[in-house]
């Protein structure tokens, strides 16, 4: 138990680093998109559009062949569309 406590506490840590320092300071186009998912939930828009638009150039960009950048790179522009669609 102690360590589910200590590893909700270290993603909450990285949560709050990656909020501080916006879509640049992801390194994974996972990590934007997962930061544009956050944004998305607290209303900020205009810094989700962004992440999501960083996620899905750097997964294109990254991993043209992976199978997972390219997932990451089609969930993050479908979330930008519905996005600026409401």
């Amino acid at each position: 138990m102690p360590f589910l406590l200590l590893a909700i506490a270290m993603l909450t840590a990285k949560a709050a680093q990656l909020l501080e320092k916006n879509a640049a300071g992801a390194r994974t186009p996972r990590e934007a998109f997962g930061l544009g998912r956050l944004y998305e939930r607290g209303g900020m828009t205009g810094e989700a559009r962004a992440c999501f638009s960083r996620a899905a150039g750097a997964a294109l960009t990254v991993g043209a062949y992976d199978n997972v950048d390219s997932l990451t790179a089609a969930e993050a522009l479908r979330a930008y569309g519905l996005l600026c669609r409401r």
